[in-house]
């Protein structure tokens, strides 16, 4: 059982942290297809649940199709290779910019599904928590740049 673990899990973890972007590209697509088949198993799991089924089901085709995402990127890189971003600087610009807008996206749709589950509160709950871990997390991503 072992062996059969330690088969599948180094292909989750991370690239060396000098490795190019290609490398980093196909290691998000290898996490992203193991996430694919979790979301179609737990779709089996709650198949008599309708509300949980059908994102499930839409999440793991998603996420095993080829076209979004970064299997697409590796494609347009064969034919372009400018597009992959190598020089530090501009890939440390990129970083700041997603940091800075994904805190606000993660609120909103927190917040969304907690009022899907319960209303307002939840909502609200849910929504200020998520804000205020998100923000912690860019500060901390924000002062790491900045030193």
């Amino acid at each position: 059982m072992r062996r059969r673990l330690m088969g599948w899990l180094p292909s989750l973890l991370p690239p060396a942290p000098g490795a190019g972007p290609k490398q980093h590209l196909r290691s998000v697509r290898r996490v992203e297809l193991h996430g694919g088949i979790f979301a179609l198993g737990l779709a089996g799991v709650f198949w008599d649940e309708v509300v949980w089924r059908s994102p499930l089901i839409a999440a793991g085709v998603l996420s095993l199709s080829p076209w979004p995402g970064p299997q697409a990127l590796l494609r347009k890189a064969e034919r372009k290779p400018a597009i992959l971003l190598t020089d530090p600087q501009r890939r440390r610009a990129r970083a700041k910019r997603v940091a800075l807008s994904l805190p606000p996206v993660y609120c909103g749709i927190v917040g969304g599904i907690g009022y899907l589950l319960d209303g307002w509160p939840a909502a609200i709950f849910m929504g200020a928590l998520t804000c205020l871990g998100t923000s912690l997390a860019c500060w901390w991503f924000l002062r790491r740049e900045q030193a």
